[in-house]
């Protein structure tokens, strides 16, 4: 009988122990976040496409797709379910509806389109090595601003 009271006692103060553990890593685990803003098309879907800074660049296979529907406001989050590390990122608003992003005939997105910054750079690049950015505790997201292509003039 005292053999079972100290083993219920001990099971009791472990389970406890354990409780708060896992409420303590699950309660300060950040998830990573991705900031869309300059949003301008409401209701349409928006393609993200993540990449690992190891990839030999973007026509790599990407790491993650995603695929959301923009909401009617100015900017949008969405849920990067990813360790902390280093990657780049590209998206696109899929305006005409086929999953891919329309160019003209030199290659220049039609739709808007977004892609990460870089470590150190205030723009963004095309270049994937310049696109590559951390995410880690203390940075938990990172935002793209969609740029918009201005349409050739007909002069």
């Amino acid at each position: 009988m005292r053999c079972t009271r100290l083993f219920m006692r001990l099971f009791t103060r472990l389970s406890v122990i354990w409780l708060l553990l896992f409420a303590a890593t699950t309660g300060s685990a950040e998830p990573y976040q991705l900031i869309l803003e300059d949003i301008r098309s409401p209701g349409v879907n928006v393609y993200v496409a993540v990449y690992s800074a190891q990839a030999s660049g973007w026509d790599s296979e990407p790491l993650l797709q995603l695929r959301e529907t923009l909401p009617d406001t100015q900017s949008a989050t969405v849920a990067l379910p990813l360790t902390p590390g280093a990657y780049a990122i590209r998206a696109f608003v899929d305006l005409d509806g086929n999953g891919e992003l329309a160019t003209n005939e030199r290659g220049r997105p039609e739709e808007p389109f977004a892609i990460s910054v870089g470590e150190g750079r205030r723009q963004p690049s095309t270049q994937f090595s310049r696109s590559i950015f951390q995410l880690h505790e203390g940075q938990p997201e990172v935002t793209l601003t969609l740029r918009y292509p201005v349409a050739a003039s007909d002069h």
